[in-house]
């Protein structure tokens, strides 16, 4: 016996509602998580589960979701996990009630829009959960997991692509971009300020930051030079944390949650940091509350390598 699951999360940025529905035709079991059921609802699907804390859907989707649905799994807002997690654990109970033992398959959507970070911590949560071969569909890509032991191969660029040599995730605003593109000597393909970051790394390297003005946290993977470069701005409006995994992974977010979202760390709590927060309502500008996660210092740049 087999099943096949669909997720429709609560991206603030869904895939179509028409895509949504083509994915939906044929799956065994339908979970929405929270504002998913928004997206279902225009869809015209019906889920079997919806899961969440109800603080991102409106209420009279709510209220439909909680009168068609056959159960619900409601969530308070402070929790262990995400919501999303919750909704992967669900499906699992109900592969298991449902006896099956092998051959519980896994897409989502409606996941990956908005905001990076969220991107990112999506990653790292299937990746926790890869033995269910989990698949992502968006308007825009779709990925899969095809290696549940983790010996694929590290993907590659594209020959001949622009920016083939990096590619960047970043938070922020680039203040004053157009007129820095016209400064810079790069082939530019979009008009979003994001590029930007990558014409200044090939201008200036390292010392990218000080020719770089706005709010931001970033994250530069260089393929040539196999090295991860980060920066946050000046006065530190944009977060940074990171952290390493049990297998050494660094993984890096816009909120602590994300971070703990992916499973990869276990949160250990520093009471050094608990105290400097109670007496002085401070903590250390590279400390979290957490022994084991840290924040880039505002104005900092960071450099990774494997």
């Amino acid at each position: 016996m087999s099943m096949e699951a669909l997720i429709v999360d609560g991206s603030p940025e869904p895939s179509s509602p028409e895509l949504v529905a083509w994915i939906a035709d044929g799956m065994d079991y339908i979970v929405a998580v929270d504002r998913g059921a928004v997206t279902c609802r225009a869809a015209g699907i019906v889920p079997d589960l919806f899961v969440g804390d109800e603080d991102s859907a409106d209420p009279e989707t709510i209220a439909w979701v909680k009168s068609v649905a056959k159960d619900d799994l409601w969530l308070p807002v402070e929790k262990d996990g995400t919501d999303l997690y919750h909704a992967i654990a669900a499906v699992r109970a109900e592969a298991e009630r449902r006896g099956v033992k092998l051959g519980l398959d896994i897409t989502l959507t409606c996941a990956t829009g908005g905001r990076p970070d969220h991107a990112l911590a999506i990653y790292g949560l299937l990746y926790s959960n890869r033995d269910l071969f989990p698949c992502v569909i968006e308007d825009g890509f779709d990925l899969t997991i095809l290696s549940p032991d983790g010996t694929f191969e590290t993907p590659q660029f594209r020959a001949g692509a622009a920016g083939r040599n990096s590619s960047v995730v970043f938070n922020g605003e680039i203040y004053g971009y157009r007129e820095l593109k016209q400064q810079l000597a790069y082939p530019f393909r979009t008009t979003c300020d994001t590029e930007v970051l990558l014409a200044l790394y090939r201008a200036y390297g390292k010392d990218m930051l000080t020719h770089l003005p706005g709010m931001f946290a970033f994250a530069l993977w260089d393929e040539r030079a196999q090295t991860l470069f980060c920066g946050r701005d000046r006065f530190g409006e944009k977060p940074f944390f990171y952290a390493w995994g049990r297998n050494g992974e660094f993984i890096f977010a816009s909120e602590i949650k994300a971070i703990l979202a992916t499973g990869l760390v276990e949160p250990e709590l520093d009471f050094g940091q608990l105290h400097q927060y109670l007496c002085y309502s401070y903590i250390y500008p590279t400390k979290t509350i957490y022994k084991n996660i840290y924040t880039l210092p505002p104005a900092h740049r960071l450099i990774w390598r494997d």
